[in-house]
């Protein structure tokens, strides 16, 4: 008689070591074919559908909406019914003992490059820690401060094991512990490690966005006609994008380990996208290749798959720049958190219509802040300073985006 299977949480990529499910879209007795998405599953990044390996009959589910799956564990069973069913322990000892073996070299192979600051391979040298065996959270697998402190037994992060709310009271009244979510446990440490590693240095800038208003004005009734909505975030990537080929080191990334600057050959734009669970900055692959009409397009579409968790893991990597438009809530004048690995990000404030001296005279124009963040250990104020002024420059004079 065969035996049903276990499918086990594959590993989906990027180094993620766990998800949340989110809903089951099968149910126990339900016949299932192979490539059936069975399960949303929310990860550091995305909310993505997992597919069913296997045909037959879902004889298990494992885990509930709110509970946490690690990769490698059991998700669901298939089978026929009346099959014996697989010891599910055994399926995990065995997925377990499948990833130890996978680290292990040959004596004569070459030591794995650990990714580790000085500070912290000196407190592990202190601690007597192999840093070989700690498992990095920081950007590239990178191993951070808190990482050594779980390896120390130091201070653990809660167990997120489900997303109940637990009511505590406090000498200041009542409140609630409420667990983060994956992708909002996602922006804390990566923001955490980007503020503690790297150089922060904000240039401003204003831009006068009459001529491109109207601009704008002038091809807003084309872009409706072809089904999408043409807004100054599209015409500020195109600009950015383009300005970005001059100033390669805005577009890099910075190997501490090799002491080396990655620049990079593409430019792929990040533009950050406010959903009701955080931000979330989807990516235009080749933004430099791309006409203002295909980038509105393309804006549009990733905007609405990240509000509704849909974007795929893909359409969230390969970042080497970050356009945030702060703007769009409000405010006067704010400063983005750069974006790791990227070396800038550029943050869009709130256009408004202000009194500006042209030619001798106080006229109302519609002006925007602009804020370059830009890690100092890759790129000076003087080269910001000149990546701003040409960026201006085709702002306030976008004949050139026309037909481009």
């Amino acid at each position: 008689m065969n035996v049903a299977k276990h499918m086990l949480f594959p590993d989906v990529g990027e180094g993620i070591r766990e998800g949340t499910l989110v809903k089951w879209l099968v149910k126990e007795g339900d016949p299932v074919k192979e490539d059936q998405p069975i399960a949303e599953v929310e990860t550091d990044k995305a909310v993505v559908e997992i597919p069913s390996r296997d045909h037959g009959t879902v004889l298990k589910l494992y885990g509930k909406p709110g509970d946490v799956i690690l990769v490698g564990k059991p998700l669901m069973t298939v089978g026929e019914p009346g099959e014996p069913m697989p010891d599910a322990e055994e399926a995990i000892t065995e997925s377990n003992e499948k990833k130890v073996e996978v680290p292990k070299k040959e004596a004569s192979a070459a030591p794995e490059r650990i990714l580790a600051p000085p500070s912290v391979r000196a407190a592990a040298r202190k601690a007597g820690i192999d840093l070989s065996k700690v498992s990095g959270s920081g950007p590239g697998g990178r191993i951070t401060a808190e990482d050594l402190e779980k390896a120390k037994g130091g201070a653990l992060a809660a167990p997120a094991s489900t997303h109940q709310e637990k009511t505590l009271s406090f000498d200041y009244g009542k409140g609630k512990r409420v667990p983060l979510t994956h992708l909002r446990k996602t922006i804390s440490e990566r923001m955490s490690w980007s503020w503690r590693h790297v150089a922060h240095v904000t240039y401003i800038e204003e831009v006068d966005f009459g001529a491109l208003k109207e601009l704008r004005g002038r091809n807003k009734p084309k872009a409706e006609q072809m089904g999408f909505k043409l807004t100054p975030l599209a015409y500020m990537v195109k600009a950015v994008a383009t300005t970005l080929k001059q100033y390669p080191r805005f577009n890099a990334s910075l190997d501490e380990e090799k002491a080396e600057l990655i620049l990079h050959d593409e430019i792929n734009v990040a533009v950050g996208v406010d959903t009701e669970e955080g931000l979330i900055a989807p990516v235009l692959k080749n933004a430099d290749q791309k006409s203002v009409f295909d980038i509105a397009k393309e804006i549009g579409g990733l905007s609405e798959k990240a509000r509704a968790r849909k974007l795929s893991l893909d359409e969230l990597r390969a970042s080497t720049f970050t356009v945030t438009n702060i703007g769009s809530v409000g405010g006067v004048l704010a400063t983005a958190v750069l974006n790791p690995p990227e070396s800038a990000i550029l943050g869009v404030n709130r256009m408004k219509d202000r009194p500006v001296v042209r030619d001798g005279k106080i006229v109302i124009r519609p002006m925007t802040y602009l804020g370059l963040t830009f890690d100092h250990r890759v790129g000076d104020g003087a080269d910001a300073a000149r990546f701003m002024k040409d960026l201006v420059e085709k702002l306030e004079n976008p004949a050139w985006m026309e037909k481009g």
